[in-house]
């Protein structure tokens, strides 16, 4: 009778682990989807369009991501003795 009441948990178990991944399943795809058309559209993502406009400061757009963007040198990290 133990036996079967273990059973029987395991089974409504793997139905809750399967209901969860069929949504999260759902979730990805039409996030797929909105990217997929996105692309076919031909719409440009902010950060290419915030790449081609010239900064304020003189500075190409991608001279300042790209600055943001590297990580720290080394050196920055090192402490004086």
């Amino acid at each position: 009778m133990f036996e079967s009441l273990i059973g029987l948990a395991a089974i409504i178990a793997l139905f809750v682990i399967i209901s969860r991944q069929q949504s999260r399943i759902g979730l990805i795809e039409r996030e797929l989807g909105a990217l997929r058309s996105l692309v076919l559209s031909g719409a440009v993502p902010p950060a290419a369009r915030l790449a081609e406009q010239p900064q304020a400061d003189g500075k190409p757009a991608e001279a300042v991501t790209a600055e943001v963007a590297s990580p720290p040198a080394a050196d920055e990290f090192a402490t004086a003795d």
